[in-house]
């Protein structure tokens, strides 16, 4: 029996790699990404890694070691002497210096970082993470570091007109913005737990916020009856956890997000609050595109921006489907309001 134990002790003692050693433990990874480190910000610089840092915590949840900003592969990719054991990688793109701002000594700390979503407008790109949890480190090795941006994308490509009622298509119509309500503004590395601010609230722009070009567009186009505004604009939002919506109302509750067009006909002011995604099941998520090829208008919009159940004419209404992809690609729609 006792020969036995000694055995099965002898057996457990060879798979298992303590976290703790002398620096002769150590072993080297190297980070590797398929997005190429760029300094310039082309177009809508959407889909460009300037710059990223990368941290592991040990199988404790702390901090083992760090690298500093990366922006450049020119001498080689970056590593980190670790000790042997399972860890947690976690990566960030386009963001400044971590320290530089925050004491991040545990995998909690590095939780609690929450970036703006106004933060991304510094020249450097949209923000990104990368994760490899529970990942075994026994021998030197090479990892992907596959980014996901933190934001989402949303495009609209064509608006047209086409009133089924012919009196009110003789009435003059402009597209006046186009922009994002019910805005999360801040989130994580993880993209997990809820906002702590929001952005346009209820369709209300603030005058501060007015100046995020990213999240409006500000068209002032004519729009006569058969024709159409062919001006694509693309607009970014974090996640937002919400699937049980509130409208409109006098007080503030955490909602979903919207694309909100809106126009003035005949000089009076009115809305179409597109819903994202349609369904009440699904959250906005990160790293996907809501395209929607065309939107056709159909009846006067809504007075409220946060309300698609009224409109300007009580006996009329309208619906839509809002359709989801990957950023990297899928299928276009069209949007109709009936």
């Amino acid at each position: 029996m006792l020969f036995a134990i000694a055995l099965a002790v002898a057996a457990c003692s060879t798979d298992y790699t303590p976290e703790s050693g002398n620096n002769s433990d150590k072993v080297t990874l190297s980070f590797r990404t398929s997005m190429p480190l760029t300094k310039a910000v082309t177009g809508s610089g959407d889909m460009t890694l300037n710059r990223f840092q990368v941290f592991v915590f040990d199988v404790d949840g702390n901090l083992e070691a760090n690298t500093n900003v990366i922006t450049s592969l020119a001498q080689g990719l970056p590593s980190l002497d670790l000790t042997p054991g399972v860890k947690d990688i976690w990566a960030v793109g386009n963001v400044p210096d971590l320290f530089d701002g925050y004491d991040i000594e545990t995998i909690d700390d590095f939780h609690d970082v929450r970036t703006d979503v106004l933060d991304q407008v510094n020249g450097q790109g949209l923000f990104y993470s990368a994760s490899l949890e529970k990942s075994s480190v026994y021998q030197d090795n090479t990892v992907d570091l596959a980014f996901d941006h933190l934001a989402c994308k949303v495009v609209i490509d064509k608006i047209e007109r086409n009133f089924y009622d012919p009196d009110q298509a003789l009435v003059p119509m402009h597209i006046n913005k186009i922009y994002l309500s019910n805005v999360a503004a801040d989130c994580n590395f993880a993209c997990t737990g809820n906002p702590e601010g929001w952005y346009n609230k209820k369709g209300v722009i603030d005058k501060d916020d007015d100046i995020v070009c990213y999240m409006f567009a500000y068209p002032g186009f004519a729009l006569a009856q058969g024709a159409s505004y062919n001006l694509s604009h693309t607009f970014y939002a974090f996640p937002n956890p919400v699937t049980n919506d509130t409208y409109g109302g006098n007080g503030w509750t955490p909602r979903r997000t919207r694309l909100v067009v809106e126009c003035s006909i005949n000089g009076e002011t009115c809305y179409y609050p597109i819903t994202l995604p349609n369904d009440d099941k699904e959250e906005l998520a990160r790293n996907t595109v809501y395209h929607i090829s065309k939107l056709t208008l159909r009846r006067p919009g809504t007075p409220d921006p946060d309300d698609p159940t009224g409109t300007v004419d009580p006996y009329m209404d309208y619906q839509f489907e809002v359709i989801v992809n990957d950023w990297l690609g899928g299928d276009s729609y069209t949007e109709t309001f009936d």
